[in-house]
């Protein structure tokens, strides 16, 4: 075992824009501390820190028995061009690797990372599997990978005559979900990831009062999201594809969650820290019990000197979570709720509100039927008015979206960031494995082409949902090319070069500004345009 070397990568997206939310893969630092700890050599290489000559001067230098990659269905094109400079150099090398696969993209979307390069998929949460994987490759002989998988639980492949076979973990447990999200003995090089934001970040990143904080750390709480989003497949779906049996909610109790925040700042520094649950506050009466007693948790602390009282903390979670039914059987707004984790030092929280549309709310892409724009007014404004500034996610190119949704929905984003606060956009809905729309009827895509380097077969790959108005599909088949002409003015007029980072909010001006103009609405091209120059004046 000890002569076995593995060698971890993140995916390419980490290095497919400048926002500002460059951080580290817990997953893969979680993985690579498992094998140390069995005596197993394993290295960790982040694309965000990384060059592709660094990564191919490494496999020059070192033979990995090893090589995975934490995949995803957005970047699988420049995943699958990776994978096959890997593998040549390995190649050349005459060293024999075994390439695997990771990630919710490869669990859910096995078939087509098998049959373009990889050797093996893991499933779920991997560390048992992984450490399984090593042991069977070090007995490996002449064996080929499904004689040596077969009877391997959680992982996926290729048999003899190139079908697919799926052997599923068993049930996540508490306890192990448990240990994957508390254990202090796992080493995350925060340094190296501050240094990066630190020696990129600018002024421009505390736009509209933003509280922007080097220093900023990741936790998870919960084992999936509850909610069941038309594009999002990061709910029950993964569980399903990876594992037997029912998928059960797991979340970490309100003394846990503290301690893992003491840790990671008495053993980091850490100065803030970022909950990267898709819904933190989970939506049910134990969430919001929970955050109740973390947030007096924190208070105390902090009054008390455990914790530095500037300490600030940011999650995402939904507009619903905060409202609650009253005795007159209405919902109302949660404001204590806001006040305390307003008290606690919260000073951003990302809300998926996708639209200022009732009707787009109401569509399957979306699926949120159980809010409307009231319920998001109404939250907005609570929020604002007790000094918590929310960041408000949209997805522009929803696929039933007209000309009037849009331009409401800008409307509504330009009339927020006055206030201030701060607004987060995609331009597409994009197509995910796993996801309630993926494959559905009346809901095509536009797909890009990987072409394989050794076969030359084109590899159809869904990228996002097209729009079904002809005029919407023409204003974003350009609207990437034309917000990226506007994110380019605004770097000259902050004499900034590409390596500095961007935060969301530039982006969705950006974008708001180039819709304006195709759409030929002088209000919205004014009140954009101001915005960029309050941004340049900075």
């Amino acid at each position: 075992m000890s002569q076995i070397r593995v060698l971890l990568l993140t995916s390419s997206c980490a290095t497919s824009g400048s926002s500002d939310s460059v951080a580290p893969s817990l997953g893969l630092y979680r993985l690579r501390h498992n094998l140390v700890h069995h005596g197993i050599d394993c290295d960790v290489i982040d694309q965000q820190l990384t060059t592709d000559g660094e990564i191919f001067s490494r496999l020059d230098n070192t033979a990995y028995d090893i090589i995975g990659i934490s995949v995803t269905h957005w970047m699988m094109e420049s995943d699958l061009t990776l994978l096959w400079a890997l593998r040549d150099i390995v190649q050349h090398s005459g060293h024999d690797a075994m390439f695997i696969a990771g990630g919710q993209s490869a669990a859910m979307n096995a078939q087509v990372w098998l049959e373009n390069g990889f050797d093996l998929v893991v499933l779920g949460y991997a560390e048992a599997t992984l450490l399984k994987i090593c042991q069977h490759h070090g007995q490996r002989g002449n064996r080929s990978i499904h004689e040596r998988f077969q009877n391997v639980a959680g992982v996926a492949f290729l048999d003899q005559n190139n079908q697919k076979i799926v052997n599923p973990t068993g049930p996540l447990g508490r306890d192990e979900f448990l240990q994957w999200s508390t254990d202090a003995e796992i080493k995350i090089p925060y340094i190296d990831y501050w240094r990066y934001v630190g020696d990129r970040a600018t002024h421009i990143l505390t736009f509209n009062n933003r509280s922007f904080i080097v220093k900023n750390a990741r936790l998870y709480t919960s084992s999936r999201c509850l909610a069941k989003c038309g594009y999002c497949s990061s709910a029950e779906s993964f569980f399903k594809a990876t594992q037997e049996g029912s998928a059960p909610f797991f979340m970490l109790n309100a003394e846990e969650v503290y301690q893992l925040i003491v840790n990671h700042v008495n053993t980091y520094g850490a100065q803030a820290f970022s909950f990267n649950d898709e819904d933190f506050l989970v939506g049910n009466r134990i969430g919001i019990q929970r955050i109740f007693e973390l947030c007096e948790r924190i208070i105390i602390s902090k009054n008390e000197g455990i914790l530095p009282n500037d300490l600030k903390f940011s999650c995402q979670t939904r507009i619903t979570d905060f409202l609650t039914l009253g005795a007159d059987r209405k919902r109302h707004i949660n404001r204590p709720l806001i006040q305390i984790m307003k008290d606690a030092g919260f000073h951003n929280i990302s809300l998926g509100v996708e639209t200022f549309s009732d009707r787009l709310l109401q569509c399957p892409s979306v699926n949120k039927s159980y809010m409307n724009t009231h319920d998001i007014h109404s939250v907005l404004n609570n929020m604002m008015d007790l000094g918590l500034f929310p960041t408000i996610n949209l997805i522009l190119g929803i696929p039933e979206t007209c000309e009037d949704d849009l331009r409401l929905t800008i409307q509504s984003a330009l009339h927020y960031l006055s206030m201030p606060c701060q607004i987060s956009s995609v331009i597409y809905m994009r197509s995910f494995p796993g996801a309630p729309l993926w494959n559905a009827p009346g809901y095509p895509t536009m797909d890009k082409c990987w072409t394989h380097p050794k076969t030359g077969h084109c590899v159809k790959i869904p990228a996002y949902y097209c729009m079904h108005d002809p005029d919407m599909a023409s204003l974003f088949d350009k609207l990437e090319e034309i917000t990226n002409e506007e994110l380019h003015l605004l770097r000259i007029a902050n004499g900034w070069n590409d390596s500095r980072l961007l935060f969301r909010t530039a982006t969705a001006i950006a974008t708001f500004s180039a819709i304006a103009k195709w759409i030929k609405s002088s209000e919205l091209v004014t009140q954009t345009a101001h915005l960029m120059q309050n941004m340049a004046n900075i």
